[in-house]
């Protein structure tokens, strides 16, 4: 399938101090990966365009992850923007 599930992903972090090697090796593997929200429409917005052209992402729901709210504070001292989605393109 286009999209993976986040069950297929690595372990994610359990420690907030975890997070920057997650957030590195998430960043190496995927060549497109999203971090967002459940309740974000510009998530499902950048989701359908993304399964339209065929792209293959990775996603992670923040508001469902242990830690999601720290991991959402690292991409913004990271990316200087304070709301989902992040969309990283490598």
């Amino acid at each position: 399938p286009i999209h993976l599930l986040n069950a297929l992903i690595p372990t994610l972090p359990k420690k907030v101090d975890e997070i920057p090697s997650f957030l590195k090796e998430e960043l190496e593997t995927h060549k497109v990966i999203l971090f967002t929200k459940t309740s974000c429409p510009y998530f499902v917005y950048a989701q359908n365009l993304l399964k339209d052209g065929k792209v293959e992402f990775k996603d992670h729901h923040l508001d469902k992850m242990e830690l999601g709210w720290k991991i959402q504070d690292a991409l913004s001292v990271q990316t200087k923007q304070f709301t989902v989605p992040y969309v990283f393109i490598n």
